[in-house]
């Protein structure tokens, strides 16, 4: 699935890559606006439930999964290792 598109008289072609791509970090830009407004609305007291519970089973299932692997000195690492993650 490949997109061309004309423009000034030059032919420019989008490969498939490229549009899974733009796919791809449209959906987590979605869903990171989608989780920020729920974690701005959310009471501190009370524990997460639904989306915000699964966002934080991934966030502590990465922050675990950094700890034990590279120790808790690398954890600033974790943000990495998540997008590594979720996008491949």
């Amino acid at each position: 699935m490949e997109i061309q598109l004309t423009i000034g008289g030059r032919e420019i072609l989008i490969h498939d890559t490229i549009v899974n791509i733009w796919f791809v970090v449209l959906v987590l830009s979605i869903f990171a606006i989608i989780v920020n407004k729920k974690i701005k609305t959310a009471n501190v007291d009370e524990a997460p439930s639904g989306l915000l519970n699964v966002v934080e089973i991934l966030v502590e299932s990465i922050n675990n999964l950094v700890k034990t692997t590279m120790g808790s000195r690398n954890m600033r690492f974790a943000s990495y290792i998540f997008f590594f993650n979720v996008f491949f």
